[in-house]
């Protein structure tokens, strides 16, 4: 199979140490929006927004190349863990990874979907479903 099914969008299959992630909904919506003033009357400009959106980005695993580190040794627990699964809510690195744009010509809403290297993951929430239950 070369192509991954998920949320009725068809995604590339990420190769060796490559992951695909789907970026985080609050995170788009701030990366896109437009300059504003705040209470003290300082204005932020739309490209400061966008800065400082990218420099910490979530996003949630959507696939893992077959070539990604398996797991790593934690010293405090004395046992290995996995680097991240899919569906873990990640913190990545500030502009990592490549946008995937295109799904058969119908472009996707810019930066929708990006794969990034494991290098590129800072760290790792767990599951995305029980750190947005906490949100």
């Amino acid at each position: 199979m070369t192509y991954i099914e998920y949320k009725n969008y068809i995604l590339p299959t990420p190769p060796g140490y490559w992951i695909l992630v789907e970026m985080e909904n609050k995170y788009l919506e701030e990366a896109n929006a437009a300059e504003y003033k705040t209470q003290g009357g300082i204005i932020v400009t739309e490209t400061l927004v966008r800065q400082d959106n990218y420099a910490s980005p979530l996003a949630t695993v959507v696939a893992v190349g077959e070539g990604c580190y398996k797991s790593f040794f934690n010293q405090k627990t004395g046992t290995s863990v996995d680097w991240c699964e899919v569906g873990d809510f990640v913190l990545l690195e500030a502009h990592s990874g490549r946008i995937v744009k295109h799904e058969f010509g119908k472009k996707f809403p810019h930066g929708l979907f990006q794969i990034v290297t494991e290098q590129n993951i800072c760290g790792n929430y767990g599951s995305a479903e029980i750190v947005k239950q906490l949100a």
